[in-house]
């Protein structure tokens, strides 16, 4: 958690989080606590189950969404 004292000692975390996996149980609890989440996710990688495969690229929501705005599901 970091704290950004010039806008008065905010709370901010840094965690995963994509289509395929939400944290939707650790996003409810920064909300309650006033900690403001940064999401980031990778792109994609070869692996077991879920994590580590290009599940989260070959996702035909994020696919419809990229075609849609004339972007790559990466951006």
């Amino acid at each position: 958690v970091r704290t950004n004292e010039s806008e008065g000692a905010k709370a901010y975390q840094q965690v995963e989080t994509h289509p395929l996996w939400q944290q939707a149980k650790l996003r409810e609890f920064c909300a309650s606590k006033g900690i403001h989440i940064t999401a980031w996710s990778p792109r994609g990688a070869h692996g077991n189950n879920l994590w580590g495969t290009n599940a989260v690229l070959e996702n035909p929501v994020l696919k419809e969404t990229a075609q849609a705005t004339e972007k790559t599901v990466a951006k």
